[in-house]
């Protein structure tokens, strides 16, 4: 009776699960989709939209040091102990109350120039934050455009290893039908058995590099990693590559001008050359006006607290007060060496940036001049394989060539459509590579997170 409840129990438990055959729905992603999806998911840009966001912020906290402090202060005490009452000209304990309320503001009238420096450098450092902004967004269109073009060649590849699997299998058939016959040996149908298990292998490795560059597309638009996707391969105009000729000099004038991380650490640096005028407006005198107005009341004296309050302990202050800094235990000119070291640290970095995009746009340029030679030299190299394969199956067919020569034959067509796609793709990268160095990898649609 205990066996049949378990049981009864497994089968009630396995009932409420999902079907494991059950499908997924497929959700399709193409090419224009997947950009927008990176540049309002991507942490990269979200991190940059909050950097403007907090450059603005300091923008604006910057303005509002031109207004003035105003505060509002109310006390109340209640103490305890002696007293002299002076009607009676005798001291005695009693408790007593007292309570004031005041109001003050505070304008700062000349600090050293440093509200006026202060708002200069923020202004600057706003438009540092939007171009680091618009240079992380290139970043993130670059390596969407770059692994959708991984896609493209891995899923080539694969229908290369399809057609060789495909073509090896048909002459394996062939060779079948020539061993029965006795028109060739054993040995041929053993060598082509191998074959046909080598291009096996080669499509179970095509197939998995392509659904690695699927995953690594996933993980780059922050997909959900548990749903189902289908990538809509764009196309690709392949009569059009290697036609775009490029000036190397044009090159580096265009990026120097272009680049939006180059003209964020510009800004960068008129930043910090505020920071030393800001840093040295403590050796100004300050100048400040200050105006307060308040009463108190105090059970203490004879009156009410009506005519306390609001008639006779009524009061007010204006003033104006001038400070000049004598000593500070060199505080300011410590300031003044750190800011002058952070603004000669980021002109290091402004040339070394420099250094660095005259370097990338040079590979870039030497690298597509590079892939142009190899995307023309596989073509010939394609079309000569094509040829030596159907004149090694003619001469195979009538029994002028043995089997080895016509598998190395086909393992040369098969290398040379490989290294064809791998060449075509390479040169399309080299191309967007020079635009995403030179700063004009721009999206011919509008892909605003």
């Amino acid at each position: 009776m205990h066996r049949y409840r378990a049981l009864w129990g497994i089968l009630i438990l396995v009932s409420g699960l999902p079907a494991f055959g059950q499908t997924q729905q497929v959700q399709r992603i193409t090419f224009d989709e997947a950009l927008r999806l990176a540049l309002r998911r991507n942490p990269t840009i979200q991190q940059a939209v909050n950097e403007r966001e907090r450059s603005e912020v300091s923008l604006a906290s910057a303005r509002s040091n031109f207004l003035p402090d105003i505060n509002l202060s109310i006390g109340a005490n209640r103490d305890y102990g002696r007293n002299f009452v002076l009607e009676e000209a005798r001291l005695v304990n009693q408790i007593t109350h007292y309570f004031s309320s005041s109001i003050s503001a505070n304008l700062n009238l000349f600090n050293g120039f440093r509200d006026l420096n202060a708002v200069a450098q923020a202004r600057f450092q706003v438009a540092a934050s939007e171009l680091n902004y618009a240079r992380q967004r290139e970043t993130v269109l670059f390596n969407v455009i770059s692994t959708f073009l991984s896609l493209i060649e891995a899923r080539e590849q694969v229908h290369i290893q399809e057609e060789n699997l495909a073509a090896q299998r048909a002459l394996l058939e062939q060779i079948e039908a020539f061993v029965q016959v006795g028109s060739r040996p054993m040995a041929d149908l053993y060598q082509q058995q191998a074959q046909v298990a080598a291009a096996e292998l080669e499509l179970i490795s095509a197939r998995r590099n392509q659904q690695l560059q699927e995953a690594n597309l996933i993980q780059l638009l922050q997909l959900d990693p548990f749903g189902a996707y289908e990538f809509v391969i764009p196309e690709v105009d392949t009569q059009a590559l290697g036609i775009q000729e490029y000036d190397v000099q044009g090159l580096l004038q265009a990026a120097l001008a272009r680049r939006s991380d180059l003209r964020a650490l510009e800004e960068q640096i008129r930043a910090a050359e505020y920071s030393v005028r800001i840093a040295r407006s403590t050796y100004w005198p300050t100048i400040s006006l200050r105006a307060s107005y308040g009463s108190s009341y105090t059970d203490l004296a004879p009156v009410g607290f009506q005519d306390q309050f609001f008639n006779r302990n009524r009061r007010g202050s204006i003033g104006l007060s001038l400070t000049f800094p004598i000593f500070d235990r060199f505080t300011t000119r410590h300031n003044v060496q750190r800011a002058r070291i952070e603004l000669e640290n980021t002109r290091l970095q402004l040339q070394q940036l420099r250094q660095e995009i005259a370097t990338q746009v040079r590979q870039a340029y030497l690298d597509y001049e590079t892939a142009r030679q190899q995307y023309r030299t596989a073509q010939v190299q394609l079309q000569a394989a094509r040829q030596a394969l159907q004149a090694a199956q003619q001469r195979y067919n009538v029994g002028a060539a043995t089997l080895v020569e016509l598998t190395q034959a086909r393992a040369t067509y098969v290398r040379a459509e490989s290294d064809l796609v791998r060449a075509r793709y390479t040169l399309v990268f080299r191309q967007k590579l020079i635009d995403y160095y030179v700063g004009t990898l721009v999206p011919e649609l509008d892909v605003l997170p």
